[in-house]
């Protein structure tokens, strides 16, 4: 995080913090991740939702285009049509930047919170990157 932050910070004193998106965010931070993960682990961008096992029971999502921001898993897909196997992703990461709109952030705790509570195994994260403003705690 500190990495995340500190590109944050360069791109704020550089005045190209306006330009900053929640893509630019993701990438930055999975270039730190990767740099950092075990062998073995792979991180992936954008992952549709349904292609992950523990998320899609019942294949409840199968139409759905919703994506995750970044998948930590324990294998390679090679085809990125196909979902990962059972077990397979570790971890997922969801990215809020201070622009988007508050509700959309308490959509993804909520949803990240209920797939947490569905799969102990599955680990996941919200990042909520705010560049030159001061955090507003907004009761729950």
């Amino acid at each position: 995080m500190r990495g995340l932050a500190y590109w944050l910070g360069s791109q704020h004193t550089l005045a190209m913090d306006s330009r900053v998106n929640e893509g630019a965010i993701a990438q930055s931070l999975s270039k730190l991740l990767f740099v950092h993960r075990d062998d073995g682990r792979h991180i992936e961008t954008e992952v549709l939702y349904r292609h992950v096992p523990e998320l899609n029971r019942g294949n409840e999502l199968d139409r759905s285009q919703e994506r995750a921001d970044l998948v930590l898993a324990n294998c390679r897909r090679l085809d990125r049509r196909q979902p990962y196997g059972a077990g397979e992703v570790e971890a997922i990461i969801e990215i809020k930047h201070f622009r988007s709109p508050e509700a959309l952030m308490w959509k993804d705790i909520d949803y990240l919170g209920e797939q947490r509570r569905k799969c102990n195994k599955l680990r996941t994260f919200l990042v909520y990157a705010s560049v030159d403003k001061t955090a507003t705690v907004v009761p729950y």
